[in-house]
């Protein structure tokens, strides 16, 4: 389903991709514009199977076949066979026959209070201007053949003078799905990420809380996905990926297996369960108890819940689960649990789209202390966002956010406030 979802913690959360593009750090400080760009980078399918009842009946209905007539009003199955169709009258039509490149264009004034994430009561509170655009091309054959590249990137400069005077990313991502017998397909994922934001790192720190982190990520995995009878899909992939950060924080390399079930239980609910193990090895780090080359095994699980509370698809709603546990190859000095809950209510029509979502977070330490009791953690992002189509190619968007980070230590806690307004110019062929 295409829902009107843009995350702000980027690089900590991940929707159904074997690998996410970002990453798994623990940011939540990504202010986006662009209401596509966690979709296509994450991978969320961009064909719905909601209404699989419905059917073109002729040619000349995939002719005037419309980008969201195409998302929302049919089921892939159906799309599949009109192609298959088409392509047998235009051998010129076989590959790619449905496709998409659109390019947009934004830029956002706004306001954020502690800039730097800071504890102390003496915070940074800045004005900010930025810019943004992101370029798709998707594309569809009868065969099941899908491609899907992507880019995005985003300039914020804060006025006035202080530590921070910019932040920067740029993404770049490319998607292949291969058939390879009946409902079994083979997925390439590339990607690559350049960043240069402030941000959290806590968690996995010993002596820095906020930093100015600048540095690149490349990413890539392979997978198998099959699609079951039922409207239960399975997918296992293997990932990896390389951090290359800019001092005060340490390269790294990651990898792992990931498996994702996705079930649509009727044309209103879908539920997916996503778990992925990680080790993550430090180049020139060292674990903080034993000195040891420092190297992490992280193992995330996530259980997402999606209904539409309507039968037109306005109103939607759904809740998201999650569970991780970091060990460290040492004395256990970054050993925690983390527990997280996620609630979203949107809104959706031919001209607006509204969404309001929460998020909550809770660490539990096991060697971690803060006089004599065990350290813990909790954060929380609380996100209201509004766009309005005011034509095919102009839209105005709305955004605030307060974010929440407390601790047993007082060092670790603080409070950022933002808000953006704008407008995005998109072009689709």
């Amino acid at each position: 389903m295409w829902r009107f979802i843009v995350q702000s913690n980027l690089l900590m959360f991940y929707f159904f991709w074997p690998v996410s593009i970002i990453g798994q750090n623990d940011n939540q400080n990504v202010l986006l514009g662009s209401d596509r760009s966690d979709e296509v980078i994450n991978g969320a399918d961009v064909l719905s199977d909601k209404d699989q009842g419905e059917t073109l009946e002729n040619d000349a209905d995939f002719d005037e076949l419309t980008w969201d007539e195409s998302l929302d009003s049919i089921g892939e199955s159906d799309l599949l066979s009109i192609l298959e169709e088409v392509s047998e009258e235009d051998d010129s039509a076989a590959f790619f026959s449905l496709n998409e490149t659109s390019i947009l264009f934004g830029s956002l004034v706004g306001r954020k209070s502690n800039v730097l994430y800071a504890s102390n009561p003496v915070a940074e509170d800045r004005s900010l201007f930025g810019v943004h655009g992101e370029f798709l091309y998707w594309g569809l054959n009868y065969t099941g053949h899908r491609m899907t590249f992507y880019n995005y990137f985003e300039h914020l400069g804060f006025l006035a003078q202080g530590q921070a005077d910019k932040e920067q990313i740029a993404i770049s991502s490319f998607n292949y799905e291969l058939p390879v017998y009946k409902e079994h397909k083979v997925i390439f994922d590339i990607g690559y990420l350049y960043q240069d934001q402030v941000f959290d790192v806590s968690s996995s720190e010993d002596s820095l809380f906020t930093v100015q982190a600048m540095g690149h990520q490349f990413s890539s995995s392979l997978g198998w996905k099959k699609k079951f009878d039922s409207n239960l899909t399975l997918q296992l992939s293997a990932a990896a990926e390389r951090q290359v950060f800019a001092f005060p924080l340490d390269d790294y390399w990651q990898w792992g297996p990931v498996f994702e079930a996705n079930w649509e239980t009727d044309s209103r609910h879908e539920l997916t369960f996503q778990s992925r193990f990680q080790n993550r090895d430090y180049d020139t780090r060292n674990e903080t108890i034993t000195g040891v080359p420092l190297r992490f095994k992280r193992l995330d699980s996530v259980l997402e819940w999606e209904y539409d509370i309507d039968e037109d698809g306005h109103w939607w709603t759904g809740v998201e689960l999650g569970y991780r546990r970091n060990e460290d190859n040492g004395g256990g000095f970054f050993d925690y649990h983390r527990y997280s809950i996620g609630p979203t209510l949107g809104y959706e029509d031919d001209l607006w789209n509204v969404e309001v979502s929460y998020s909550y977070r809770k660490y539990f330490y096991e060697l971690q202390f803060f006089g004599t009791e065990s350290l813990i953690r909790d954060d929380s992002l609380l996100t209201f966002r509004i766009k309005y189509h005011v034509n095919d190619n102009w839209k105005w968007f709305g955004e605030c956010e307060s974010q929440i980070a407390g601790s047993s230590d007082p060092a670790d806690e603080y409070e950022v406030f933002s808000i953006i307004t704008g407008f995005d110019y998109e072009l689709k062929w």
